[in-house]
């Protein structure tokens, strides 16, 4: 079995979003897994937390935002190339939201958390004949709505991705 975490993070003004995963996959070291992009929620800002807002970036990059969460600069989806698996081969994948709360990693601070409510991927993906297969990421995030305010500083949230034939 192999395990890998990837951490990344949002900032509140810049609120650059990167959300680490653990990567989990069931078969041999001889194939090669490469994070090509993360999912990056882009930069937000939450003008109002009177009232719960989302923003969510599909699979295939469509972005939506909800209430007082407004985008200054598009995420993306994130993205995982596999390489070397067996030829015509189906990929089942799996995701489970570790922490879906985020949190600042090695501090102590009384600033409001965002949630991870959702991992959209695929439940399965398609080997190429060459060995090659892609997986889109995409997610919600989701504020409190409940009048507290957001600092500027670094949160995480840790989900993990399960893939096996």
């Amino acid at each position: 079995m192999f395990g890998q975490q990837f951490k990344q993070c949002i900032t509140k003004e810049s609120l650059l979003t990167f959300f680490g995963f653990v990567f989990y996959t069931s078969f041999s070291f001889a194939e090669s897994r490469v994070l090509v992009e993360p999912l990056n929620f882009g930069r937000i800002v939450i003008a109002d937390n009177s009232a719960v807002s989302e923003i969510t970036i599909t699979q295939s990059g469509y972005i939506t935002n909800t209430n007082k969460i407004f985008i200054l600069e598009p995420g993306n989806p994130g993205e995982i190339h596999f390489y070397d698996y067996p030829h015509y081969y189906q990929l089942d994948v799996s995701v489970n939201i570790v922490t879906p709360y985020t949190y600042q990693s090695g501090m102590v601070t009384t600033t409001e958390q965002f949630e991870l409510v959702n991992i959209d991927t695929a439940n399965r993906i398609s080997v190429d004949g060459t060995g090659f297969a892609r997986l889109l990421i995409g997610g919600t995030l989701r504020s409190t709505g409940n009048s507290l305010p957001y600092q500027s500083i670094a949160y995480q949230a840790i989900y993990e991705i399960d893939v096996s034939y």
